[in-house]
């Protein structure tokens, strides 16, 4: 299920502070969007909780696989997208946000397998 960009300017217009602007939506790469949908509709959730301030188990957990995700199968100019690029991404975060994303991201695969 691809929801588009009208459902990214919908969660533009529903958390306009909170959530990002529609200059970062649109500066999202189509396959970092792609990775966002996937992951969100894999946990049945919806594009707009991985993007939000929401700090749930439930939620922040698959925001950290759609940012590691990102981190690794995406290339600008032939390297991974920056921390901070990532971080406004998801709603302006920091790139220290990332960083902790990655690593428990990367915890929670090894206890996994």
């Amino acid at each position: 299920m691809t929801y588009g960009l009208s459902i990214w300017r919908g969660i533009v217009r529903r958390h306009p502070m909170k959530v990002c602007n529609e200059n970062r939506v649109r500066a999202m790469p189509d396959r970092a969007r792609l990775i966002v949908e996937e992951v969100a509709t894999k946990y049945e959730l919806h594009p707009s909780d991985l993007l939000g301030v929401a700090r749930t188990r439930c939620i922040s957990r698959p925001r950290f696989e759609a940012m590691a995700r990102i981190r690794d199968e995406i290339t600008i100019n032939g390297a991974p997208p920056s921390l901070p690029q990532i971080g406004s991404w998801f709603g302006g975060r920091d790139h220290s946000t990332v960083i902790n994303a990655l690593r428990r991201h990367a915890e929670l695969s090894a206890e996994a397998a």
